[in-house]
């Protein structure tokens, strides 16, 4: 993984968390060729920490990839079925029920 360290809280503050995760694992999962190399970058972290020595603290926060389907996720369960979004349309799940069908038959 990796850790950055910044020098005033203010900078941790104001430290734009989420575009940064997006570009660091977006940047490494482009360069990766195969699939041990993108399961390393799955597997990786990074940490912005800040260390106020004159206090004894440390305030920091942990970054870890995370797979999120651009769809909301659909499970049966005996005969009622369930979506883990409330939005969800109900041709979505409709097609997700064939899709998972014709895997099965396959």
């Amino acid at each position: 993984g990796t850790i950055t360290i910044l020098n005033t809280i203010e900078e941790f503050k104001k430290f734009k968390k989420q575009e940064h995760v997006t570009a660091q694992f977006a940047a490494a999962l482009a360069k990766s060729e195969d699939h041990t190399q993108i399961i390393s970058v799955l597997t990786s972290f990074q940490c912005l920490c800040f260390v106020d020595l004159k206090k004894h603290t440390v305030v920091y926060w942990f970054m870890y990839p995370a797979l999120v389907p651009d769809a909301p996720l659909c499970f049966r369960a005996t005969n009622f079925q369930k979506c883990l979004s409330d939005g969800a349309d109900v041709q979505k799940r409709l097609e997700l029920n064939r899709a998972i069908r014709a895997m099965r038959i396959s």
